[in-house]
């Protein structure tokens, strides 16, 4: 004895297909999501020495390499403005310590004059932790003697 089915054939395969496309949906976003930071609607620009953004929404972290020597410096300009979440700034040195860190819920501005004491790679990074607005950080390295 056959069971009639109460959809016709032609709407049991729109269903199908429709469950497939948003299981498909669904596993690209985990698998884009999942992986380095999270942004989305996110405009701006990134070359050595300047990073800017303005974004609806932005989760991880967006880190920067510049190399200084023994007793350069390293001068932080920064303008950070979340409207949501948090949005935290920090200075590591070639080791991975933590030389200074700033982390702004609201509008923040500054500088950060810094003396470096070992010759290598230091770091600029932005983390961002489920944040919506718009930074602005400009870093360069003043070589040792220089004004």
């Amino acid at each position: 004895m056959r069971i009639a089915c109460p959809f016709g054939a032609r709407r049991r395969i729109v269903i199908v297909v429709s469950v497939v496309v948003l299981a498909g949906i669904g596993l690209t976003l985990g698998l884009v999501l999942r992986d380095g930071p999270s942004r989305v609607l996110w405009r701006g620009v990134s070359v050595p020495g300047h990073l800017a953004a303005s974004y609806r929404y932005f989760d991880g972290v967006d880190a920067r390499a510049v190399r200084g020597g023994t007793h350069d410096r390293l001068e932080v300009t920064f303008d950070l403005e979340p409207v949501s979440g948090t949005l935290a700034l920090e200075v590591r040195s070639p080791d991975g310590r933590e030389l200074w860190s700033r982390t702004a819920a609201g509008p923040q501005r500054g500088s950060v004059d810094l003396a470096l004491t070992t010759s290598g790679a230091y770091h600029v990074d932005l983390r961002g932790r489920a944040t919506r607005g718009s930074f602005d950080v400009r870093y360069r390295v003043v070589p040792a003697g220089a004004g």
